[in-house]
């Protein structure tokens, strides 16, 4: 069975789905502006002078002290937190509760300029009480370089890290050397997403089946149809009838899939791979909402209905959004008349089945119209090659659970992943690979860059390099003329 797990997570702590929340504050517990969204009107804990840490009544808003008596002090701050956790373990006696919290003391708890040295003690410290306690940790930061910084720290020993997933294995189950491969191909642009209606389950969307479920209990069925003899119709001609008798059908769609008020954490790890390109036939905008979390002018090109002409990450919606409900594709006839009408779609989902490798999340490829376009880019491979034998695979598909028959359908073409595990819940098991997939997608890292970060690494010498980088790096950023312009992106200048 699967520890408890400490995520990193570039994202704003508003947008991280928590059980429990944990802030900072000081001994006489001054509450900064940033955390007043979070708590408008923060009541002092019972018993804060003596623990130091603790909640107001029910809440769960955890609040801790990141200081010793008010002055910055990193072994008081990992103490504090540390019995922070055991306090909400004992506390709510759940397993696996979700706890979310920035990096802490970085900013009005006095420590950011030694952020390096206090993120290894924090790091190891969460990872501890995360197993230790059963809890899954979720480390947020909009600080990009800090964020590499963080990566950074994990990568030398993933074991250790992410001690249930093994190192290697069958290529049909969840390994860490898969999670290298697909993490430097992220870091390469070589990896697109695919993004199927099981990532959204996770934010508490329905999948394809209980959206059309859902449909049925806010309608009214023919008087002449029981509701077991509706169900005896494929899904695809249930959601025809329903369409038929309700000109408002598209409109019920949008009302069953537009209250998730934050994206699911898979959403969140799948945007911090960075895919320059992505598609999917879900209809929400969880996945645009994830990306720009971390970075609100970072902003997908969302296909077809804004053209991508700047350079930005595209993501193309192949089923219609909730913006767009006379786009949605879910009936029989919608489906018949797909290629008709959204041909440009299918041809730009193909190019990316043609030039990157196809990461297939929360899908199972059983959707007709994304089976004929994977059939028909294998086909002219085939027929343009002579042979079955053209290179590299589509894609990997990390599916819930075993499809041996899928598996060997698509043998030779995709790379079957089950997350299926005894004792073990396959979204975690999802959510926990793509925390490793990120970690190599990042493994690229400009931290050294930030002189904040120079207390993590291992070595005067290194240290010294860093600070000669950073000045001549200084004087790059001055440069203007177009022959700097390519280092400069490299340095992230």
């Amino acid at each position: 069975m699967l520890k408890g797990h400490l995520f990193l997570l570039h994202a704003d702590l508003v947008d991280v789905p928590y059980d429990v929340l944990v802030l900072p504050t000081d001994h006489t517990f001054t509450v900064g502006e940033q955390w007043k969204p979070f708590s408008p009107n923060p009541k002092r804990p019972a018993r804060f002078d003596e623990q130091h840490f603790g909640r107001a009544g029910d809440s769960k808003l955890w609040w801790v002290d990141v200081t010793r008596g008010g002055v910055p002090d990193r072994p008081a701050l990992i103490a504090n937190a540390t019995a922070c956790l055991a306090d909400i373990a004992e506390t709510l006696a759940t397993p696996l509760l979700r706890v979310a919290l920035p990096v802490l003391g970085t900013g009005e708890g006095g420590q950011d300029e030694e952020s390096g040295a206090l993120q290894l003690d924090l790091l190891e410290a969460l990872r501890k009480a995360a197993e230790h306690h059963q809890l899954d940790v979720l480390l947020a930061t909009k600080d990009e370089r800090r964020f590499q910084a963080l990566q950074d720290a994990r990568l030398p020993d993933p074991a250790r890290w992410f001690p249930g997933i093994p190192d290697t294995g069958r290529g049909d189950e969840p390994t860490l050397a898969l999670a290298q491969r697909l993490g430097t191909r992220a870091r390469r642009g070589e990896l697109s997403v695919f993004l199927g209606a099981g990532v959204s389950v996770g934010a508490g969307l329905p999948d394809w089946a209980g959206l059309v479920s859902a449909i049925v209990r806010a309608s009214a069925l023919p008087d002449t149809l029981t509701v077991e003899q509706f169900s005896r119709l494929s899904l695809l001609d249930q959601a025809e009838l329903l369409q038929r008798r309700d000109p408002k059908f598209a409109q019920a769609v949008v009302d069953q899939v537009k209250h998730a008020a934050k994206p699911g954490l898979a959403h969140l790890l799948l945007a911090s791979l960075r895919a320059q390109q992505s598609a999917t036939t879900n209809y929400d905008d969880l996945y645009e909402r994830a990306v720009r979390s971390a970075d609100p002018a970072r902003r997908l090109a969302v296909l077809p209905y804004q053209r991508r002409t700047d350079g930005r990450p595209w993501l193309l919606k192949l089923h219609g959004d909730i913006d767009h409900p006379e786009d949605i594709v879910l009936s029989r006839s919608q489906f018949a008349a797909y290629d008709a009408r959204h041909r440009p779609a299918g041809a730009l989902f193909q190019a990316m089945l043609l030039t990157s490798h196809l990461l297939v999340v929360g899908a199972s490829l059983t959707d007709d119209n994304v089976l004929r376009l994977v059939h028909e880019v294998r086909d002219y491979l085939v027929s343009t090659a002579g042979n079955d034998d053209f290179g590299d695979h589509f894609g990997t598909v990390l599916t819930l659970h075993p499809e041996p028959a899928r598996c060997a359908l698509w043998s030779g073409e995709l790379d079957w992943v089950s997350l299926e595990r005894p004792d073990d819940e396959s979204p975690r098991v999802l959510e926990i690979l793509l925390d490793a997939v990120a970690m190599h997608a990042y493994s690229a890292s400009t931290s050294v860059l930030d002189e904040r970060f120079d207390t993590q690494l291992a070595s005067d010498r290194e240290r010294d390099l860093a600070r000669r980088l950073r000045s001549i790096a200084g004087e790059v950023e001055k440069q203007t003329g177009h022959a700097w312009q390519g280092l400069k992106t490299t340095l992230g200048l």
